[in-house]
Formats: C-alpha cells, sequence, structure tokens
C-alpha cells in the first residue's frame, strides 16, 4: 500500500529527473498533513536530499520545522559520502594492486556519472561487482583495508549472487560492501558477470583515480532488473536513476540494439512515463508524438518479497497478493507494452515464475542445512 504522501514524493522524484517540476510541487503538498511521514519516505525512497534542495531554494511551502529536519538529513548524507569516498579511493588502490578487474554498480557509479552534486544520489552501501574466480579473493583482500568478514562456504557463493556483506568503520560511519560474482539475483531469468559483458566497461575518473562501471546497455539492463525486483513499492529513487541515467545518455546510447535486445527495458522507460514523465529528447525518442497516454491505478505498487507474503494471515489476501500483483509493475516486470493484454502472463508466466521463485528458496534452504 502506498502512504499519503506519495503523489507529493512523485512530484519530487519528476523535480529531480526535470528541474522544471519544481515549480508544480506545491500544489502537491498542499494536501500533505503529516510532514513527518513525508521526511521519513523521502528517505526511503531516496529523495530526502532532493527535497531538501526544493526547500532550501524556496521553491516549495515546506514547515520550518520539516526544513530543519531535511538540512540535518542533507548534512548526514554529505558526511556518509565523505567516508565512503575514502573507502572507494581504498578499495581501487587494492585492487588495483592485486589486478582485480571491477566495476562499481548502482550508487557508486551513478553518484559520479550521472548527479551533480553526487551527494543528491545517496546510498546505503557500496556495491562492487568482480569475476566468479575473483569473488573470495576480494573478500579477503578487504581486510587489508580494515574491513571486517568471515570466510564463507563454497555453498553460499554458489547459490548466492553476491557474498554477505563486508563492514569498515570510517569517520564514524559503519560503510557496508558487497562483493557480487553477478550483478543479478538468480530469481530472474538474466545474469550480468564481467566474463560476458554485453559491451567493454566505461571508465571514469574518481579522485584522480581510474573507476569502471558498466557500459550504457549493461547499466540499464541492471539498472530495470534493480529497480523492479520484488518490493511492495518500487522506489522512486530507482525510477529516477534509470531515467536520469537513459537521458543524460539519450544521443550516445544505440536504441535500435537496446529495443531488439532489451525490449523490456525501453518497455520499463514507457511505462514509467506514465508515473514520472520523462525528459524532453527521451520522451520524443521512446513515446514519440501524439502521445498516447497510460494510466492505471495502482501506478508504483510492486510485488511484495515471498518472505512478506509468507506472513499474511488471510489465504485468500495471500494467494491474491502471490497470483495478482500489481498491473503497473506485471507490465514492467514481463515486459508487456502498455497496450496489450496480460491475461497470459497472469494465467501462465507469473505462475511459472512464482514456481521457480519458491523451489529456489526450497533448495537454498536444503542446501543450507546440510552444510
Amino acid at each position: 500500500m502506498k502512504p499519503a504522501t506519495y503523489p507529493a514524493l512523485v512530484g519530487v522524484a519528476a523535480a529531480l529527473v526535470d528541474g522544471s517540476k519544481a515549480s508544480k510541487l506545491n500544489a502537491l503538498f498542499s494536501p500533505v498533513d503529516d510532514w513527518q511521514e513525508l521526511a521519513a519516505q523521502a528517505e526511503i525512497h531516496g529523495l530526502s536530499v532532493m527535497l531538501g534542495r526544493l526547500s532550501n531554494s524556496g521553491e516549495t511551502q515546506i514547515p520550518r520545522e520539516l526544513d530543519l529536519q531535511l538540512k540535518a538529513l542533507t548534512i548526514r548524507h554529505k558526511k556518509v559520502l565523505a567516508a565512503r569516498r575514502v573507502v572507494l579511493l581504498d578499495v581501487i588502490n587494492l585492487f588495483e594492486i592485486h589486478n582485480i578487474k571491477f566495476a562499481f554498480l548502482k550508487g557508486a557509479a551513478l553518484a559520479k556519472l550521472i548527479y551533480d552534486p553526487a551527494w543528491l544520489r545517496p546510498m546505503r552501501d557500496i556495491d562492487i561487482l568482480v569475476s566468479k574466480n575473483d569473488a573470495l579473493k576480494a573478500q579477503k583482500l578487504l581486510r587489508e583495508i580494515d574491513f571486517r568478514n568471515e570466510d564463507y562456504t563454497a555453498g553460499y557463493l554458489f547459490e548466492h549472487h553476491h557474498l554477505p556483506n563486508s563492514t569498515r568503520i570510517q569517520n564514524d560511519f559503519t560503510i557496508s560492501l558487497e562483493i557480487h560474482h553477478d550483478a543479478l539475483s538468480g530469481d530472474v531469468d538474466a545474469s550480468i558477470t564481467l566474463d560476458a559483458l554485453a559491451g567493454e566497461l566505461q571508465s571514469f575518473s574518481f579522485d584522480h583515480k581510474k573507476a569502471y562501471a558498466f557500459g550504457h546497455e549493461d547499466m540499464l539492463k541492471h539498472l530495470y532488473y534493480h529497480t523492479f525486483e520484488p518490493a511492495e513499492v518500487i522506489k522512486l529513487g530507482s525510477m529516477v536513476d534509470m531515467v536520469r541515467y537513459a537521458s543524460y545518455f539519450v544521443d550516445d546510447i544505440d536504441w535500435k540494439t537496446l529495443e531488439k535486445k532489451q525490449a523490456n527495458t525501453v518497455n520499463a522507460l514507457r511505462c514509467i512515463h506514465a508515473l514520472i514523465p520523462l525528459p524532453g529528447q527521451l520522451r520524443e525518442r521512446l513515446i514519440g508524438k501524439p502521445e498516447k497516454p497510460w494510466k492505471v491505478a495502482n501506478m508504483g505498487e510492486g510485488f511484495a518479497p515471498l518472505s512478506k507474503i509468507s506472513r499474511i494471515p488471510n489465504k485468500l489476501d495471500k494467494l491474491k497478493a502471490l497470483l495478482v500483483p500489481s498491473q503497473w509493475w506485471t507490465h514492467i516486470f514481463y515486459g508487456i507494452a502498455p497496450n496489450k493484454s496480460l491475461a497470459y502472463t497472469r494465467l501462465v508466466r507469473h505462475p511459472v515464475a512464482l514456481s521457480k521463485w519458491l523451489f529456489r528458496r526450497y533448495s537454498a534452504a536444503k542446501m543450507s542445512s546440510s552444510l
């Protein structure tokens, strides 16, 4: 269930994609009667820093007490970013010394590539992709730069797409880092590994050191699957990442190849447009004119994690949550164009996917019990 503050949060997301939308925010904020809930939800969706920036600019009528809270959150995010910067530089140097090929995933790459200033893109942890052969080695090497982790069995590595968190205290903040050998979860019928990329990694300067991220095709594929993995409400900040990246590199992306090889990703951007309008050039390329509006009642709602669905007490409600996910999410996750029927997907494809997810968890539990 989406919170009552959701329309206002959508407005903040739209302003982060297209600054001209900020002028329309006051109309969305006027019905808000719980400003603390707005701040809490903005933080969950990765939008609190942007909300604070809008408040500071005077473009929105936000109460003073919330304005002070947002300023405090922004200061904290800036300090955490500074701590992460130190850690990331240490990781780059470590992997460079030991000849470990790597790519930064999600926020560690996006904050530098498409956000200015970088603190507009808060993140919770650091995700790094290495080859499967290097994963355990990289995990152990992190101890040389004061990360805490343990030895893990091959069973865990076999089952999961990343190793458990490593942590380090930096500037009084706990910095978490995950070593991935696949950028995607086993719940999807796709994979992104360093040994089988669609294109070359792109390099970028990270405080005068060379760092690496996915090329455009792999980046958008990763953002698509990461954004729309099972969650009761899809994070607006993750959708902003996807739209900003596609818009920022709109002239560099080979859209014909992307449409052919990753139709689901392009379809997702078109579906996002119904909630967060795509900016001009990207909209013209993907939506065209005249624009055909597409609206469904449950935009923004996703498919709750199976662990949460399993705790629903009423059996009918549990079955409904399992078998009838949000129409909007179903179009996106299964790559069904907005004007196409979901009948076959609901009757066949989704139940088949559910069976795979449940079997995967059963197999993982059985494997864990035997270790």
